[in-house]
């Protein structure tokens, strides 16, 4: 009985301490929720549906791959649980290391990134990219560090009201 007890004790431990790992790449065309405790970009990823980030959510994109999307984008984290954005290449001397585009490519959609952490971003086009007109971006409570020193946040064509909050 003792063993029983001390083997449901330890599995018990073991399953709450599980942390979730999800791969993304392709083509999403519904709605996506990201609320691993790690999403691994392999591949650049388009989304024809809206994507919603969970707080405490970590990105780690696998090479410099794209994350494009033709809908809504909702990455909020809080103070306590931030939502990190990074590279597993953190080589940013090299076409291969870092992120690349995270970019908003339609009308009149959303744009929220607030109390999130862009680590080694490496794109010609800065790590975050909205080309279009009447879009509303938020970029809100950010940390953006270790890029590469050419690169930028870039807005294009966008004529709407925004807000970035240091």
């Amino acid at each position: 009985m003792r063993k029983l007890f001390l083997f449901i004790a330890l599995a018990l431990t073991f399953a709450t301490n599980a942390q979730t790992v999800i791969e993304k790449s392709g083509i999403y065309n519904s709605n996506e929720v990201w609320d691993a405790d790690t999403v691994k970009i392999t591949g650049s990823v388009t989304l024809w549906g809206d994507l919603t980030i969970e707080p405490g959510t970590y990105i780690e994109f696998q090479g410099l791959y794209n994350l494009t999307a033709w809908a809504n984008i909702f990455a909020s984290g809080t103070p306590e649980n931030r939502i990190t954005i990074t590279a597993k290449d953190t080589n940013l001397t090299t076409n291969t290391g870092g992120i690349g585009v995270i970019g908003l490519q339609s009308i009149g959609n959303t744009f929220h990134f607030v109390n999130c952490d862009f680590i080694y971003f490496n794109s010609w086009a800065g790590i975050l990219s909205v080309v279009s007109v009447d879009d509303e971006y938020i970029v809100s409570n950010c940390t953006f560090s270790k890029a590469n020193p050419s690169k930028s946040i870039t807005i294009l064509k966008s004529q709407t009201s925004n807000t970035f909050v240091d």
